[in-house]
């Protein structure tokens, strides 16, 4: 028996305008991707995020730099996401063919990096898998499960 899933709408995730303050609903996200970022709780964008997700989203190049935990990895996973979902493969990529290379300047990141998207994996359940990044911090790889490995990462990521 197939048990439907009962479809999600912005509605349930009201978060009232604050002066000064950007929430998440003002960058016009991908609706999944709303459903995540309401799951995780997550209302209002930190000064980091409001200053770089509009770049981010506009596909420019940003450098940001910020105290630890101030949402920069998720900044750059919701665009990268965004990315992903508003321009779908035209078809299946075969196992190892990643859609993303991030790329970590220490083994301490690599390994908190990949903690995010698993979070935010329900977020885009059919869009976008965790198969499709593969994770390189200087010299050495955390490597998801069931992510390209890092012989593969040689062929062209999006």
């Amino acid at each position: 028996m197939t048990r439907k899933r009962r479809e999600w709408s912005l509605d349930e995730f009201k978060v009232a305008e604050a002066p000064g303050l950007d929430r998440f609903h003002d960058f016009g996200l991908p609706l999944p991707l709303m459903r995540g970022i309401a799951r995780l709780g997550f209302e209002y964008c930190t000064p980091i995020q409001s200053e770089a997700l509009p770049y981010a989203l506009s596909d420019y190049d940003i450098v940001g730099q910020a105290q630890t935990g101030t949402g920069k990895t998720a900044a750059f996973l919701i665009a990268l996401i965004t990315h992903q979902l508003e321009n779908p493969l035209p078809a299946p990529r075969e196992p190892g063919f990643p859609r993303s290379l991030i790329l970590a300047p220490t083994r301490e990141l690599a390994m908190q990096t990949p903690t995010m998207p698993l979070r935010l994996r329900a977020i885009a359940r059919r869009a976008w898998y965790l198969s499709s990044a593969a994770w390189i911090s200087s010299g050495s790889a955390c490597v998801l499960p069931r992510t390209p490995s890092i012989s593969s990462s040689r062929r062209r990521a999006d």
